[in-house]
């Protein structure tokens, strides 16, 4: 498992902290509609959880192409009913967590370095 120890946020609950959670799942044939196998990479934030589906060639761990995106308000939203990835007024915030997810969870690191 990749990730930040907790340990400097419970010592200091009120420092500065990673501002996403990233996670990889698998959606293999039987779960699929088509019947295909995908592979999901997902983002949450305070306010948003994003997710882009890839084909996945499970022979060779390879990522194929884009195939769709998830978008939902966890605000107005908590229990993920609607996908809003789609809407026109979305599009920015599409852009942005896309672009946050593929620079990864490394790049949304505390620094562990401030007190």
């Amino acid at each position: 498992m990749q990730g930040s120890s907790f340990v400097p946020l419970i010592k200091e609950p009120n420092r500065e902290w990673k501002t996403a959670a990233f996670s990889q799942f698998h959606r293999r044939p039987n779960h699929a509609a088509d019947g295909n196998r995908y592979m999901g990479y997902s983002i949450n934030t305070k306010s948003y959880h994003y997710i882009e589906w890839y084909e996945w060639n499970h022979t060779t761990g390879t990522r194929g192409d884009f195939k769709n995106a998830e978008l939902y308000d966890r605000v107005n939203d908590p229990y993920e009913t609607v996908n809003i990835a789609d809407e026109t007024a979305q599009n920015e915030i599409v852009k942005q967590l896309s672009k946050q997810l593929a620079a990864g969870w490394k790049n949304a690191k505390p620094n562990l370095n401030k007190s």
